[in-house]
């Protein structure tokens, strides 16, 4: 779930659908905001982990990163180019900053939502409704870096081929979030070092000393003729 950043990609992925209801943990635009974790009332329960990615298609995308998940928000680290990247999220607030620290710089973001697509056995989730044309199977559990897991076979079928294409999801039932993602095209995500536990209020307080700016406004296109 945390990825690396390249261009215009801004945002620390936050993943945990890929093939159904858009990328869970999101890396967006920086005009973009992200999307969080949960519906928030705080998670269920407060964790850290490493999350490593992976993308044989795309080697430059492949990353490693911490996220940090507590009542007050998420916090994930990676880096742009070898640059320290930082995300803080306060859900309640609506509001993220992505942190720049070698420069002491931040962009504020406003108006983040904090919703997330459903879980494959949670309501509204496509796996329940057959018109949406995603197949999802239970297969049963198993233990992926020390967590009991459910594992789920999600399979959707190529508009270009027609061709059933799956994925596979670890799912820990206690945090409530895939700590392991397979994808038809090889690319994967990994939880590593998952430590339940309160963290430190200091790791989502926004710094007072960087320069802070926000998104640029979307330019609207000019009119033919004008």
């Amino acid at each position: 779930m945390v990825e690396n950043v390249h261009g215009k990609s801004g945002f620390v992925r936050l993943r945990i659908w890929k093939l159904l209801s858009a990328l869970i943990w999101v890396m967006m635009a920086l005009g973009g905001v992200p999307g969080a974790l949960w519906a928030w009332s705080g998670p269920p329960v407060p964790f850290s982990a490493t999350v490593v990615r992976t993308d044989p298609t795309q080697p430059e995308k492949s990353a490693k990163g911490r996220i940090y998940v507590d009542r007050l928000g998420v916090r994930t680290e990676g880096r742009i180019k070898e640059q320290p990247v930082v995300m803080i999220f306060h859900p309640d607030a609506k509001q993220a900053w992505m942190l720049f620290p070698d420069q002491k710089r931040m962009i504020q973001h406003q108006g983040v939502s904090a919703a997330r697509p459903p879980l494959p056995d949670e309501d509204g989730s496509p796996c329940k409704e057959p018109n949406r044309g995603v197949q999802c199977r239970k297969v049963g559990r198993s233990v992926v870096s020390g967590r009991s897991v459910v594992m789920w076979e999600v399979g959707r079928r190529n508009p270009n081929n027609g061709k059933m294409q799956y994925s596979r999801l670890w799912v820990d039932p206690r945090l409530k979030v895939a700590v392991r993602e397979e994808y038809a095209n090889g690319s994967s995500m990994h939880m590593l070092n998952i430590q339940e536990g309160r963290q430190s209020d200091e790791l989502f307080r926004v710094p007072r000393n960087y320069e802070v700016t926000r998104p640029a406004a979307p330019v609207a296109p000019r009119r033919m003729g004008r």
